[in-house]
């Protein structure tokens, strides 16, 4: 290469423009291609080796120095590792089995995967599952237990598997099709106080989570780890089913684990087994785990995934909670296909660490009180919580003692589906019982219950029963069968001696609309005629549920309101909120006899202590061997909760009391007493006193609300206590005066029972009877005592006796002392005001009352005249 002159061909011009001579003005550089490539060459080796060499300054050093640190810290750890046979520290082989497929072909599937930097990673290792040829049948696991057997005897495999359906490796084409539904199951595992040694072996690890995929009978279709600085190790293995990962922190003994599966195979029993293989001991105590298991996506959901068991302890991350048993039956009867039972921590009262120190014989608050801190045990069928250890007192005195004590000397009892022994171990603490017979479908739960709720059977403490378990004591009869077909095939629909108290504790018979008007007619035919009928509904309705006709709560609202039907005079409702359930629950109590319940039913709480003393045998100890039921839990019992109220109201809202309801119309104005007068009536002399209005007076007002709420109430007790006084002491006693005072003076009814009386505390005790309907206050009768009397009208029974309005809870919480607080219509300056007494008159002598009603309109001398003249 060299420059040559290159003239240009043109001469120059002078400074007066003129042409010179040509000369040479530049030169022109020939490079060849060899030297192109070698320019290229040199700097591309330059740029390399200043890269290469930054990168060994910049990240490769300190990489190095974190690994070795991290090598060395495995090494202390114990993991598992061997050189290569370069000798370098870094060229680490892992001995990281393969996931296999035996007797089957790898599943069609695309691999994809995104490589992202690792820098920070120590080591990174990927498996891919293999097929591998045996001559063995596909193997089933035994949950809960190490041992396989071949899938081709499945019938033996399942007889050692506590029931629940064995775990098939090998799946068939309809499984398979399963696969692909938008569900499956998730389960969540925490472990602590695992050994660090292990956490750190990417090769333990590793094989665990294949003997877990194993067991679960899933294909694994690859595994990826990642060893992580300084410690720790992360793994996901991708299932054909779905994906299964871990997480370990090797310096504080932890692992956590998520495993998802699509399709409807339970998860539950590899829990053990996942706990087995990944929760190698730290110390003596033990790992720790916590656990969860969801049903996840939009499948085919089964009632009891959607149940109490699933909801908890299954499904929630509690620090303890241990399966007792786990049975599943085959069989075509749903109601009792799967039991299950539970030892728990409850989360808001109880804590691993309290229970821990309760199994110390340390002097500790918790070792002193050790039944405070144990766990709860929880009885779940099909998938529902039926009882549990820590709340079964007050829901057995819930169901049984109410009802009880609403009858007056309750000697036979009959107990529906009571199985547990609790219910029957309530009843056998009252004296009056001589009979006990229990009906039970299921002898298996009954077995379950005796043997791992002893508590539930344990009558030693009870004076009146001679045998330390309830079951044995001699007054008991327990007869295993269905309902109906005890009924029919012993009975021939029942014509045996009748039952006092009948206690049905199985909402199966009243959520079906196909089985209450069956299951009603046979109770009707196995009760006395003053019999007493108890029933759990389950969870309490709320102030959100619509009217019943639009509820899901609609079968048990139908079967409540059939029992009217079958000679049930009066039902009620009530609820308990200390029973275990997320919810309160609601029982529902239905008497034969109106006036003997309902008065007991109303008893005033120093009555029912009184009764509760005498009948119920206490502990051997001298104790009362009630827990929960006294008499005031019972007299929050009477009145049932304002949500029954208002669900029925929205179902019936044209019944007794729904629309005014039993609240007070803040807008509405109230009239004072002293807006009214005391003065001879207009009725004529011998009608005495009326009330008379000082002013005119609105239809929508109330009248002496103030005095309206303080009468003198005279209840069925009270009432009844003073008539057989006078009749035993005579019309000359002085006590004669306050039954005339209760009768003439206030308002007679039959509203909690037996006959009762209210007198207004102010003024208005002088009402008087309105003749040929005048009246102008209180019920709107069209009843007077033009009435022939031969028979009650159906109005003064329903007002009197709830006839027609057998169930009303609005009626039941309404105030009876506030009747007669509002005016029928507008009432003038100077009116006299009048009732109809017909609505509170005695109805065992109605004929005598609508007599003397006549007369006095008729001008003969009134009952209250009379008596004060006479004295």
């Amino acid at each position: 290469m060299a420059p040559t002159r290159v003239p240009n061909g043109r001469g120059n011009k002078d400074s007066n423009g003129r042409q010179g001579t040509p000369q040479d003005d530049g030169f022109r550089v020939k490079v060849t291609t060899r030297f192109i490539i070698l320019c290229l060459l040199s700097c591309t080796l330059l740029a390399y080796a200043v890269g290469k060499i930054a990168r060994l300054i910049l990240i490769d050093g300190p990489h190095q120095q974190l690994a070795l640190i991290h090598e060395q810290q495995l090494s202390s750890l114990g993991g598992s590792y061997e050189l290569s046979s370069t000798g370098n520290s870094r060229d680490h082989v892992m001995k990281l089995p393969n996931p296999v497929l035996k007797n089957k072909p790898i599943p069609n599937t695309i691999y994809t995967s995104m490589n992202f930097d690792t820098s920070r990673s120590s080591s990174i290792n990927s498996r891919w599952v293999v097929v591998e040829e045996s001559d063995s049948p596909p193997q089933i696991l035994v949950p809960g237990t190490n041992q396989t057997c071949d899938a081709d005897n499945v019938e033996t495999c399942s007889s050692c598997s506590r029931g629940k359906e064995p775990v098939v490796i090998e799946s068939s084409g309809e499984d398979h099709e399963e696969v692909h539904l938008p569900a499956g199951q998730h389960l969540l595992m925490d472990i602590r106080n695992v050994q660090s040694e292990f956490l750190a072996s990417e090769e333990r690890l590793a094989t665990a989570m294949l003997d877990v995929v194993g067991d679960c009978g899933l294909t694994l279709l690859s595994y990826h780890c990642h060893g992580l600085q300084p410690s720790g190790v992360s793994c996901v293995g991708v299932l054909l089913e779905s994906h299964v990962s871990f997480h370990t922190w090797p310096s504080q003994g932890v692992v956590t684990l998520d495993l998802f599966t699509c399709g409807s195979q339970s998860l539950l029993p590899i829990v053990e087994a996942v706990e087995r293989l990944f929760g190698v001991p730290a110390t003596s105590d033990g790992p720790e785990t916590v656990w969860a298991y969801k049903v996840r996506g939009f499948g085919d959901e089964t009632s009891a995934e959607l149940a109490d068991l699933f909801t908890f302890p299954i499904g929630t991350m509690t620090e303890y909670k241990k399966e007792i048993i786990s049975i599943t039956k085959k069989t075509d009867d749903i109601k009792r296909g799967r039991i299950d039972v539970y030892d728990v921590l409850r989360p808001t009262y109880q804590t691993f660490e309290s229970y821990k120190r309760s199994l110390q014989n340390d002097n500790s608050y918790e070792s002193q009180y050790k039944e405070i801190f144990q766990p709860d045990r929880i009885l779940y069928v099909n998938g529902v919580l039926q009882s549990r250890r820590s709340a079964e007192v007050p829901y057995h005195e819930a169901l049984v003692h109410p009802g009880m004590f609403a009858h007056d000397n309750p000697k036979r009892v009959l107990l529906l589906s009571c199985g547990g022994g609790a219910a029957l171990r309530e009843v056998l603490k009252h004296k009056t019982v001589e009979k006990v017979v229990m009906i039970e479908e299921e002898k298996q739960l009954v077995s379950i219950t005796r043997e791992l709720f002893p508590e539930y059977s344990d009558c030693s403490t009870n004076q009146g029963v001679a045998s330390a378990n309830c079951f044995d004591d001699s007054r008991v009869e327990v007869i295993y069968s269905d309902i109906f077909d005890w009924a029919e095939k012993e009975n021939k629909g029942y014509t045996g001696d009748a039952f006092d108290v009948i206690i049905l504790d199985d909402s199966y018979y009243v959520a079906g609309p196909a089985e209450y008007g069956d299951f009603t007619s046979l109770v009707s035919k196995m009760i006395s005629d003053r019999g007493v009928f108890v029933a759990q509904m389950g969870q309490a309705p709320n102030l959100n549920l619509p009217s019943a006709k639009h509820s899901v709560m609609k079968n048990r609202f139908d079967f409540i309101e059939s029992l009217p039907q079958f000679g049930f005079k009066s039902v009620v409702d009530y609820e308990e909120g200390h029973l275990g359930f997320s919810k309160p629950w609601q029982f529902v109590a239905a008497f034969r006899d109106y006036e003997m319940s309902r008065t007991n039913w109303f008893s005033p709480i120093s009555h029912m202590d009184l009764v509760i003393s005498q009948r119920i045998w206490p502990t051997k100890s001298g104790d009362s061997s009630l827990v929960h039921f006294d008499a005031a839990t019972m007299q929050g019992y009477s009145h049932p909760n304002r949500a029954s109220e208002v669900v029925f109201c929205r179902t019936h809202p044209d019944s007794t009391f729904c629309p005014e309801g039993h609240g007070f119309d803040p807008e509405r104005p109230n009239v004072p007493a002293t807006a009214f007068d005391v003065r001879a009536s207009t009725l004529g002399e011998n009608a005495g006193r009326g009330v008379f209005a000082n002013e005119e007076i609105s239809q929508f007002s109330y009248l002496t609300l103030d005095d309206a709420v303080h009468p003198v109430y005279f209840n069925p007790l009270c009432f009844d206590l003073v008539t057989k006084m006078v009749a035993k002491l005579g019309h000359e006693h002085k006590i004669q005066i306050m039954q005339f005072y209760s009768l003439y003076y206030g308002h007679v009814t039959s509203f909690h029972g037996r006959q009762e009386s209210t007198v207004d505390s102010n003024r208005m005790c002088f009402l008087n009877h309105g003749c040929s309907g005048k009246s102008n206050l209180s019920m709107n009768l069209t009843v007077t005592e033009s009435f022939d009397g031969s028979e009650i009208p159906q109005e003064f029974l329903r007002i009197q006796y709830r006839h027609g309005d057998e169930y009303n809870p609005a009626a039941e919480r309404f105030p009876t002392s506030l009747t007669h607080s509002s005016p029928l219509r507008d009432l003038k300056e100077g009116e006299e005001l009048f009732i109809n007494y017909l609505a509170a008159v005695n109805a065992n002598k109605w004929k005598e009352e609508i007599a003397s009603l006549r007369d006095q309109c008729n001008g003969a001398l009134g009952d209250v005249t009379a008596y004060e003249r006479e004295k």
